[in-house]
């Protein structure tokens, strides 16, 4: 995953470039098993959905189908960083509004 991106002269990235510019601002801020286990998850449930999609286009029915087809144990982390690209994107001016806010999140199943 050594792929880079710059917002210069694209207003209008994928969900993907805008992982690998979130990606090498933060990265001087995490640890490396920290990198390692975002960049597993980027890469096996997340960029799979939402990787070619143009972030100005992904919706919150978008969202919820992501949510929908994620694992319980998969749901909350996944969403969580799903978000700090939105917000990345928000920080950039590239969208106003974090379309994972308002998803459905399904309930916890408790075994005990």
């Amino acid at each position: 995953m050594e792929r880079t991106f710059t917002f210069e002269g694209d207003r209008d990235p994928t969900f993907e470039e805008l992982f690998y510019g979130w990606r090498e601002v933060h990265k001087l801020q995490l640890k490396q098993t920290t990198i390692t286990n975002t960049e597993g998850m980027f890469k096996n449930h997340i960029l799979p959905h939402f990787g070619k999609m143009k972030i100005k286009k992904i919706t919150r029915g978008h969202c919820q189908e992501f949510i929908k087809k994620m694992s319980p144990g998969t749901v909350q982390p996944a969403r969580t960083k799903v978000t700090m690209i939105f917000r990345y994107a928000i920080q950039e001016n590239i969208i106003s509004k974090n379309p994972m806010d308002y998803v459905v999140m399904p309930k916890k199943v408790n075994w005990n």
